[in-house]
């Protein structure tokens, strides 16, 4: 009951909405960067998501430095960045085997896409609360449960 308490802290729900949202938004820009070079501009499919994950990145680095993570925002956006970016390289990396996985099975790339940044949202929010936008815990109102 008690952590049922602290995960309905409005701090913990503020910063999960908005990460989500701003995750949401990096994604349009993904999906959309990626129709666009590949439907429109006939960019090969690898270039094309390498360079719509370049766009995204951007996109929810900065969104959420600006929003989501605002009380411990990063001033120093070489390394800021590089961390998201390194995050992102590693998310990438098992990004690739899941859209491989459900392209297979005969989902579109759209719907592979999204199927895969809905997997993926829970571990890439942990991660960027202690490492990208660098705590000693994760926070939940005034409780701390994960030691860095």
């Amino acid at each position: 009951m008690d952590l049922l308490r602290r995960l309905a802290s409005k701090k913990f729900i503020k910063r999960i909405i908005s990460f989500a949202i701003i995750g949401a938004i990096g994604s349009g820009v993904y999906l959309g960067s990626l129709a666009l070079l590949v439907e429109l501009i006939y960019l090969w499919y690898p270039l094309a998501v390498i360079s719509a994950s370049v766009a995204s990145i951007l996109v929810n680095y900065f969104a959420n430095n600006r929003w989501s993570f605002v009380d411990r925002a990063n001033d120093n956006h070489v390394v800021g960045l590089g961390k998201f970016t390194i995050l992102m390289a590693i998310d990438f990396s098992c990004f690739i085997p899941i859209m491989a996985i459900l392209m297979n099975m005969g989902l579109g790339y759209w719907v592979a896409n999204v199927i895969a940044i809905c997997i993926r949202f829970p571990v890439k929010y942990m991660i960027c609360a202690v490492w990208v936008w660098k705590d000693t815990a994760i926070s939940i109102g005034q409780e701390e449960i994960i030691r860095h």
